[in-house]
């Protein structure tokens, strides 16, 4: 009985076997047809033109960084994103009209602590120019804030998350600051560039104007 019990399971498990197969046939096509469409998170980039000193004490010029395009849905105004200094806002046209200062890193986030300490190694240090100044656009001994990741949806909005740089004269909290070798030179601020435990996400998009002109707010 055992041997026959189990040769009717196995016919069992056979026909059972070729019935979910072809149910599995069957409604294949459903499941491709219900399956969840995987956005397309490529940004529209560009080289953009720029003349600008990698820090302001530099002989080295920078020519051009790359962008990030934006573009409201009436194409009255286009919007760019420097990915070379922390995905700030560099460029906002308005019917081809440059809205935006110069052409250095653009409009950018810059966090410090003013001091208000009367400790004899305070003395002489400046207030605000803090030996902690994590910044978004800056760059410290140019080398700039860096772009872990970029995400865009078209050309409708953005999702950059940056890694923020201290950017400050003095690194050591003291009156005489540390001193170190880079590049082959002796510099006042060691390490020369390095990211804070800050990072800093910019979500852009385009909002609709219900007042009329502009059609859209970035």
């Amino acid at each position: 009985m055992r041997l026959s019990r189990g040769a009717g399971w196995c016919r069992f498990g056979i026909t059972f076997g070729r019935m979910f197969s072809l149910l599995l046939v069957l409604f294949a096509p459903g499941w491709q047809a219900s399956a969840q469409q995987i956005r397309d998170v490529r940004c529209q980039v560009e080289d953009y033109p720029v003349d600008v000193v990698t820090y302001w004490q530099s002989s080295k010029v920078l020519k051009s960084v790359q962008v990030v395009v934006l573009k409201d849905p009436t194409r009255e105004q286009e919007a760019r994103f420097d990915l070379t200094h922390g995905g700030t806002l560099i460029s906002l046209r308005y019917h081809e009209k440059e809205l935006m200062f110069g052409k250095a890193a653009g409009a950018n986030v810059t966090m410090y602590i003013v001091r208000h300490g009367l400790e004899p190694e305070l003395k002489g240090v400046s207030p605000y120019w803090s030996a902690f100044h994590p910044d978004q656009g800056g760059s410290s001994m140019g080398v700039p804030s860096s772009v872990a990741g970029v995400a865009c949806h078209g050309d409708q909005s953005m999702r950059a998350l940056a890694m923020m740089v201290d950017v400050g004269n003095d690194s050591s909290f003291v009156r005489e600051p540390l001193l170190g070798v880079w590049a082959g030179h002796v510099s006042d601020e060691f390490p020369p560039g390095y990211s804070t435990s800050f990072a800093i996400e910019t979500d852009a998009s385009w909002v609709k104007n219900p007042g009329g002109s502009p059609s859209y707010y970035l």
